[in-house]
């Protein structure tokens, strides 16, 4: 009985995909939508849209028990993801609808971690500081004040780093500086936003 189960298990796992798993394409017409879509023709898109999107809506909203409007987002941004990685040629035929549906699904699982990391880094940031943890919003509204009450100079060195994501000694060729000296101007920039933060959020409470 266990081999006939095992037998059958593989036969499950080892079973060719259909057409109807390619979001009803053969393998030469993946290829040419492929081909076009290198080109701007966006048509494969709306394939799956008619064809699976909705389908992977439905399936989040199932499995996490989020509203309509999340999962739509988080598969719209699959979307952007599924495109890029077709146009580079990471994605090659096979179960399209299966890959789709994980992507998005995977899409969403990362966007709860980061949410959840920031929500623990915020939390440690504020409890170091010996301050109560604020309301989320009111946490990243008063970080805009924060960023837009710096200076030009000040500014540019939080989002070049921040933002962009440029590595300090990037900055400081830019510049033409010296390493130690832009890490200077970074810490004093941070210290910076540090005070102007805890005046904004004190002024608020008071």
């Amino acid at each position: 009985m266990n081999a006939i189960k095992k037998n059958a298990s593989d036969n499950q796992i080892k079973r060719i995909p259909t057409i109807q798993d390619n979001f009803g394409l053969t393998k030469t017409e993946f290829n040419v939508y492929v081909q076009r879509l290198s080109l701007g023709d966006e048509s494969l898109f709306t394939k799956v849209f008619r064809t699976h999107f909705h389908d992977s809506v439905a399936y989040l909203r199932l499995k996490f028990k989020i509203s309509q409007e999340k999962a739509y987002d988080v598969c719209m941004d699959t979307m952007l993801d599924f495109r890029r990685k077709l146009v580079e040629g990471k994605i090659q035929y096979g179960n399209l609808r299966y890959l789709f549906t994980r992507m998005a699904l995977n899409n969403y699982i990362d966007g709860i971690r980061k949410i959840q990391k920031t929500e623990k880094a915020i939390e440690i940031f504020m409890s170091d500081n010996n301050c109560d943890y604020p309301d989320k919003q009111l946490f990243f509204d008063i970080i805009d004040q924060t960023l837009e009450a710096q200076d030009g100079d000040s500014k540019k060195i939080i989002e070049d780093l921040f933002y962009i994501g440029k590595h300090v000694n990037q900055l400081a060729d830019e510049s033409g500086v010296s390493n130690a000296t832009m890490r200077k101007r970074k810490q004093r920039v941070i210290d910076k936003m540090k005070n102007t933060f805890f005046d904004i959020l004190k002024s608020g409470k008071s």
